[in-house]
């Protein structure tokens, strides 16, 4: 019998073929490794850089494309698509004093840049500067004639200053050159609406949602006016279209809830709210107060009449 401290003979060939085996696997994990890890560690361009802020933009999510931007530019400090794009998602997330300088810095480095000059205009707007976004569009129409960009940007500065005769034909011009372009389709609608003829910007707005189904614009306009002419009915179909459209709307599900109450459609009301509680932190005690009908009847009667 072998005792188990007794020495154990390896046989010198086996050992040699285990020995080999092993090399091999190692040198195997070794070349996986840097085939799937190295190429990740190693420094990425300003262009691939930029390529991962825009996926982001893409998607909607200008918050992340930020950084994506900001480090491209880090790399180039010339890097104009980086620049333009930066003062874009500034732009998009509200951060319009730091917006307004990234894009006149693209203007300065490249002062025939449409892009940024109709960001730039869109940026004097949001902060009530309609005189210089209007001088500014008007110096890039120049060059830029049949810009439907330009031109819908235009007429609205137009009906911010009231000019509805402006705005009507600058609207007009775009849509003679893209007839279904959404933002002169709406912006006329608009005009038509504050000019007194309601007809003609229903029939526009019903021509708009065949263009665009899936656009929630034309219905918020037919809600607007549905609100001003007093007409709950029509108001609260509108909303219902918007939440076909968009079942995630909760401002247009909040004041569909509100109609339904005023017109006593208690359950439909009570189906909204439970629909977004918990869903939405943010809107959740919004959804929250409508359990308390007295108060919200008395301030939907204050909008009807």
């Amino acid at each position: 019998m072998q005792l188990f401290w007794q020495p154990v003979h390896l046989q010198t060939d086996k050992l040699l073929i285990f020995g080999g085996c092993m090399k091999q696997f190692v040198l195997l994990l070794l070349l996986l490794f840097c085939v799937a890890v190295l190429p990740a560690c190693r420094e990425q361009s300003k262009e691939e850089i930029f390529q991962q802020g825009m996926a982001f933009a893409d998607s909607g999510n200008y918050r992340a494309a930020l950084s994506f931007f900001r480090e491209a530019l880090e790399k180039d400090p010339n890097y104009i698509d980086a620049r333009l794009q930066l003062g874009v998602a500034y732009q998009e997330t509200n951060k319009l004093d730091k917006a307004e300088k990234e894009l006149e810095k693209v203007l300065r480095q490249e002062p025939d840049s449409t892009k940024a000059s109709l960001r730039l205009a869109q940026v004097y707007i949001q902060t009530e500067r309609i005189d210089q976004a209007f001088q500014l569009l008007s110096e890039l129409e120049k060059t830029q004639p049949n810009d439907i960009e330009v031109l819908s940007a235009l007429a609205r500065c137009g009906a911010l200053q009231s000019d509805y005769a402006l705005s009507e034909a600058k609207y007009r011009k775009a849509l003679a050159i893209e007839s279904t372009h959404l933002k002169s389709q709406l912006g006329l609608a608009q005009v038509l609406f504050a000019t007194a003829r309601p007809d003609e910007a229903q029939q526009l707005l019903q021509k708009t949602i065949e263009n665009h189904p899936q656009s929630t614009g034309p219905y918020y306009l037919k809600f607007k006016y549905a609100l001003q002419q007093g007409d709950r009915n029509d108001a609260i179909k509108s909303l219902e279209r918007i939440q076909s459209v968009s079942p995630e709307d909760t401002g247009a599900a909040y004041m569909l809830a509100l109609l339904y109450l005023d017109t006593g459609a208690f359950e439909k009301s009570y189906a909204i709210a439970e629909n977004f509680k918990g869903k939405l932190p943010g809107a959740s005690c919004e959804f929250a107060n409508l359990w308390y009908l007295p108060l919200l009847k008395g301030r939907l009667r204050s909008c009807f009449g």
